[in-house]
């Protein structure tokens, strides 16, 4: 069994050696016959190192394209790939804006002396409601959740602004959908009928409730 594996090592050891063998005679006899042409025949053995020189040459010069076209290559990704993250880096910097604002906007979502003044009144007369209360799509300024009431008290931009009365429509529809009627009142009338809209508003809201609640129609 022992001289059979060593007769395997060596075995192994001329296989490898005969697979390399005709590379390394290939090599030799180049060099002989450069060597012999050298010495029988100049002409033909430097035409022949002419060829080598430019084959050579040949060879660095396409080696040497590769690696540039290769370099461009490479520089372009990273050039692609640094703007795809200086891109990614301003996008995160305006989405830290945007988290910014919006909230300092809703810590200074504080309701104003009208809605403040309606509230209590509306308080004083027996309504629970809900200043700023928040239905997942705005802030209303006073709601009144079981009467599926909500007032909204404006300034003049909500009567003036072609964007703020398009936001107040799409405000309406959308508390419409969830089955809330929606009443506005400008800021003067708060200020100069407060008692009377205030009576009114509880009248409603009673109505509304039990509208709801009973089959009366």
């Amino acid at each position: 069994m022992a001289r059979y594996r060593r007769y395997n090592r060596y075995s192994d050891y001329y296989d490898d050696y005969n697979e390399e063998d005709p590379i390394a005679g290939l090599v030799l006899l180049g060099l002989f016959y450069i060597v012999y042409k050298y010495f029988t025949d100049r002409t033909t053995f430097f035409h022949w190192l002419v060829y080598g020189v430019v084959i050579v040459g040949a060879l660095l010069l396409v080696y040497i394209f590769i690696k540039i076209w290769k370099n461009k290559k490479a520089k372009k990704t990273f050039a692609e790939i640094k703007s795809v993250n200086t891109d990614i880096d301003h996008m995160v910097v305006e989405a830290k804006k945007d988290s910014a604002i919006i909230a300092k906007v809703e810590k200074t979502n504080t309701p104003t002396p009208q809605a403040q003044a309606l509230h209590d009144a509306l308080i004083a007369r027996g309504i629970k409601c809900e200043l700023e209360k928040n239905d997942g799509h705005k802030h209303i300024d006073i709601a009144i959740t079981w009467a599926k009431l909500n007032i909204e008290i404006d300034g003049i931009q909500h009567y003036t602004n072609p964007q703020q009365i398009t936001s107040d429509y799409q405000r309406t529809y959308y508390s419409m959908k969830k089955g809330y009627k929606t009443l506005r009142y400008p800021n003067f009338v708060i200020e100069k009928y407060l008692d009377t809209v205030a009576d009114a508003i509880a009248k409603l809201a009673r109505g509304e409730y039990y509208r709801t609640h009973t089959n009366f129609r």
